[in-house]
């Protein structure tokens, strides 16, 4: 009660929650071939299969119900997720300046949020067919300001200690 004091205090918490467990899992992933559209793949079908194995987290955070203080959440998380993501991609590759990179990764989570949503809000659950959508879309989108190839930054001997 003092914790939650109110329904839409469960959802936000909950919500929090949910949020924090994709983040762990995403973070920190290396691309099996090295390019950036792999690992961008690898990202979003690896966060797909949480939220696809989690009924009460798709309908909180892709449902038609969503309050308008669980929207504010989940934006605020994307921008903590682009930051991170970016970061992710500046150890692993030799990045070209790129102007609101953080900006353009957290447009890039939004139309994925979107295109998830329309498949929970169709269909009931996050299918194969909307995560490729997905994919497509961010990668489409991440060429507008990402060369095809980047060069892969070698961690095990970095040129700065």
């Amino acid at each position: 009660y003092h914790f939650f004091p109110t329904p839409g205090a469960v959802y936000l918490g909950l919500a929090r929650r949910y949020l924090g467990s994709v983040q762990e899992r995403v973070v920190d992933f290396r691309p099996t071939d090295n390019q950036w559209q792999t690992l961008t793949r690898q990202r979003l079908e690896e966060i797909a299969s949480v939220y696809e194995g989690n009924l009460p987290m798709r309908k909180l955070l892709l449902g038609c119900r969503t309050t308008h203080e669980l929207m504010l959440c989940s934006i605020a998380h994307d921008e903590e997720m682009a930051e991170l993501l970016a970061k992710a991609y500046e150890k692993s590759y030799h990045m070209p300046l790129i102007r609101d990179l953080t900006r353009k990764i957290m447009v890039s989570m939004r139309a994925v949020d979107a295109i998830w949503s329309l498949s929970q809000n169709r269909h009931g659950r996050l299918l194969k067919e909307y995560v490729e959508e997905s994919v497509v879309v961010v990668i489409a989108y991440s060429r507008t300001f990402l060369p095809d190839r980047l060069e892969l930054r070698d961690t095990q001997f970095p040129l700065v200690e």
